[in-house]
């Protein structure tokens, strides 16, 4: 019997979550008012608020970095 095809021990799709060192938050554009998927990346010793707003192209860091809750 010809067994030359391997088990996979991990999934083959990986979605992001805090263990490849990024995850999200719902930010509006200082500028434009704009609500959107934002990604914090986890970074040593601190995270990284950097983004770059769709509707004006505006940078945001992290002290202009407005979360809101979409209900």
């Amino acid at each position: 019997m010809n067994t030359t095809a391997k088990k996979i021990k991990y999934p083959t799709t990986v979605e992001d979550t805090d263990q490849m060192g990024k995850r999200y938050d719902i930010i509006q554009c200082p500028t434009c008012g704009l609500k959107q998927k934002a990604e914090i990346l986890l970074t040593s010793p601190y995270e990284t608020y950097l983004h770059e707003c769709k509707g004006c192209e505006y940078i945001i860091e992290e002290d202009e970095w407005n979360s809101v809750v979409t209900i």
